[in-house]
C-alpha cells in the first residue's frame, strides 16, 4: 500500500494459481486509504479476500502504535460493504470476546478468525522493538483460543477460524469440534520450512492432515460437518471460563444457524 513498486514481492500466483490468498490491513489503518486503493492492492496480488486484523494489544505497546480504535465498527461496515471482495477479521494472538464478536456480527464481515492467546504473541514480538517492560507485562494478555471460539460461536453465526497455538491435526480437530469451520496454523509450518525447505512444509502438512483424519476416525465423524456436531467435555480452566461467562452469552434473536 505504501510502496506499490513492491507489490510483485507479495505475489504468489505464478507458483500457486489456486491457493487462497488474503490481503491484510490493520483496522486502525482502514480510514487512511480509499476503497479504490484497497481494491487495487488486492488486485495487484491476486487476493481472494481482505483480512482486517484487530490488534489493540499490539498497537498499545508499539512505539508508533495507533490506539484510536473508536471508529473500528463503522470502518468495518464501510469497507466490508463497499469492497468487491469478501472481508473477514482476525486477531493477532489475543482472542475475540463475545462482546466484540456481537459488534462484528453487525458489520458485513464474512468470518471471524479468533487467533487467541496460546500461540505467537505479537505483544511479545513488539516488546523486542518497543517498550520491553510493558510488552513483558502484557505478553500473554487475552482470551485463550478454545475459549474465544466458544465466545464467538455464542455471539455470531458467521464462520469461525480456530487459530492461536494450533500445532497439529488433533488441535485442529478440537477447534472444529468446538464450533470453528476452519483451523489455521503458522509457526509449525514456518519451522518445517526453516528446517527442511519446501519438502519439510509438504511433510508437515501431510502429517497434519493424517492427524486430522485420524481424530475424525476416532470420534466417528465422517466429515467436517459431523465433527462440528461431535459431543465434547470441557475440563479445568476452560470449564471454569465457560461457567463464569455463559450467563452473558445471550443468543442474538436474529441469529440464523
Amino acid at each position: 500500500m505504501e510502496n506499490p513498486s513492491l507489490a510483485k514481492t507479495y505475489s504468489v500466483r505464478d507458483v500457486a494459481p489456486n491457493i487462497f490468498v488474503a490481503g491484510n490491513m490493520g483496522v486502525a489503518q482502514l480510514e487512511e486509504y480509499p476503497i479504490q486503493q484497497i481494491e487495487g492492492m488486492l488486485d495487484n496480488i491476486g487476493a481472494n479476500a481482505l483480512a482486517v486484523h484487530l490488534n489493540a494489544a499490539q498497537e498499545s505497546v508499539q512505539p508508533e502504535g495507533d490506539t484510536d480504535l473508536k471508529e473500528s465498527v463503522s470502518l468495518l461496515k464501510r469497507v466490508s460493504r463497499q469492497l468487491s471482495k469478501p472481508v473477514y477479521v482476525k486477531e493477532v494472538g489475543h482472542g475475540i470476546s463475545f462482546e466484540v464478536a456481537r459488534q462484528l456480527d453487525k458489520t458485513g464481515v464474512k468470518a471471524l478468525d479468533v487467533q487467541g492467546a496460546g500461540g505467537t504473541s505479537w505483544v511479545g514480538i513488539e516488546s523486542h522493538r518497543g517498550n520491553g517492560a510493558l510488552g513483558n507485562t502484557f505478553w500473554d494478555i487475552g482470551i485463550p483460543t478454545a475459549a474465544s471460539i466458544l465466545e464467538c460461536k455464542s455471539a455470531s453465526a458467521k464462520p469461525i477460524l480456530a487459530s492461536g497455538g494450533i500445532s497439529n491435526g488433533l488441535d485442529a480437530a478440537k477447534g472444529i469440534a468446538l464450533g470453528a469451520s476452519l483451523a489455521v496454523m503458522a509457526r509449525p509450518i514456518f519451522l518445517a520450512q526453516q528446517q527442511d525447505g519446501a519438502m519439510g512444509v509438504q511433510r508437515a502438512l501431510e502429517q497434519v492432515m493424517e492427524e486430522f483424519r485420524n481424530a475424525m476416525f476416532l470420534v466417528g465423524a465422517k466429515d467436517v460437518k459431523a465433527l462440528q456436531q461431535t459431543p465434547y467435555v470441557l475440563q479445568g480452566n476452560l470449564y471454569a471460563w465457560v461457567e463464569q461467562r455463559k450467563k452473558l452469552w445471550k443468543p442474538n434473536p436474529s441469529m440464523k444457524r
